[in-house]
């Protein structure tokens, strides 16, 4: 059994995820109670010894302690009923620059590296010169109004 205190705090969860500690510290300093995730860095780098030191722990002062208990074991599914699902937009470069449509895909080129090329990157790694990387052109086309451009990949 592991102690219920350590460093002066009240331990209030213990878990073996740190970020599921970091939800819970959050939930809790919302609420006005101070809290502190323990041993997170520890397990962070050597995660073989959670066992040893008892996971990755929450703690509180222990006047606050039962609050923080009653808190964390309520169900706060309900509150998150109303929002949307996280959907990131699509980047700039992605967009079609015709009507801004997010629903583009990329043409794949099927032409190949001419045997020359070859050759004259050889030579140069060879010779211990840097060959400058050039940027790839990336043809899209939008699938809402048919526009195809040209843009620079990254």
């Amino acid at each position: 059994m592991f102690p219920k205190r350590q460093s002066g705090f009240e331990i209030v969860l213990v878990t073996w995820f740190a970020h599921e500690a970091h939800i819970a510290r959050t939930l809790l300093e919302a609420d006005g109670i101070e809290a502190f995730v323990l041993d997170a860095e520890q397990i962070g780098v050597q995660f073989h010894v959670a066992g040893a030191v008892g996971g990755v722990k929450v703690a509180v002062r222990p006047e606050d302690a039962e609050r923080a208990r009653t808190l964390l074991a309520l169900d706060h599914s309900p509150a998150l009923e109303g929002v949307p699902e996280a959907v990131l937009p699509a980047p700039d470069d992605e967009l079609c620059p015709r009507c801004g449509s997010s629903a583009t895909a990329t043409v794949q080129r099927t032409d190949r590296v001419p045997a020359l090329a070859w050759l004259s990157m050889g030579v140069f790694f060879l010779l211990g010169v840097l060959v400058p990387r050039r940027h790839r052109r990336v043809r899209r086309w939008c699938r809402g109004c048919g526009a195809m451009w040209v843009a620079e990949s990254r």
